[in-house]
């Protein structure tokens, strides 16, 4: 399916025309249904597609290249760039989506139910839509995940890559909690040696749960 049929408005909708546009772009651009180094239809073309006025369309991929998702070159077209995260997450707005994302490395590990149960009840006592992510245990699976859950303006993530090495969950995103401009939480922390992750893993996964989201709460 080519870029121009993944792309489509409402104009019976209060959200700007523009916005639809970039919401959808970031979206697919995020979720690599769009790669880096892949053009995007000329203005002219997405105007003529979506029966839009040019300024329009214009006015959506400038907010695009404003991101650092795209970049435009006279005479080359609009050119997509390699996400990133950072970037996007500086860029959100500061209304709250009530939404935060929780990524774990495999569901059918016995920890992880009680864990996540405990993290429920704190998102429901304060009003909060979870988007659980199951990464088995692929750092480039979780990439995508958190990436997805940026560019859905998730207000915080709470990241569980345990069974990763040190390396590997340093390739699972490029944010860090000195530079995010949202709050992530890791569980278990990211310097704990196997062994201690073990005894982690074994004390009250409910209770930790709960301690994760209330720690990204503050």
């Amino acid at each position: 399916m080519s870029i121009l049929e993944k792309l489509a408005v409402n104009t019976d909708t209060d959200l700007a025309l523009w916005l639809q546009i970039k919401q959808q772009l970031t979206w697919l651009i995020a979720s690599g249904q769009i790669q880096p180094g892949e053009k995007l239809p000329s203005v002219r073309q997405l105007a003529d597609h979506l029966g839009i006025n040019l300024h329009t369309v214009r006015a959506a991929y400038q907010k695009l290249e404003a991101e650092s998702l795209v970049t435009t070159r006279h005479g080359s077209g609009t050119v997509v760039l390699e996400f990133d995260p950072t970037r996007v997450a500086q860029q959100a707005p500061s209304v709250r989506t009530h939404t935060v994302g929780v990524l774990v490395p495999r569901l059918s590990n016995p920890f992880f139910p009680a864990f996540l149960q405990g993290v429920e009840d704190v998102a429901r006592q304060n009003h909060t839509l979870l988007f659980i992510c199951n990464t088995d245990d692929d750092p480039l699976t979780g990439r995508v995940y958190l990436d997805q859950l940026i560019a859905k303006k998730a207000d915080g993530l709470i990241v569980a890559p345990c069974g990763l090495t040190f390396d590997q969950q340093k390739n699972l995103t490029s944010l860090n909690l000195a530079d995010s401009p949202i709050p992530i939480v890791y569980v278990p922390p990211r310097f704990l040696p196997l062994e201690m992750y073990w005894r982690w893993v074994l004390c009250k996964p409910l209770r930790k749960g709960s301690c994760a989201f209330q720690k990204m709460l503050h």
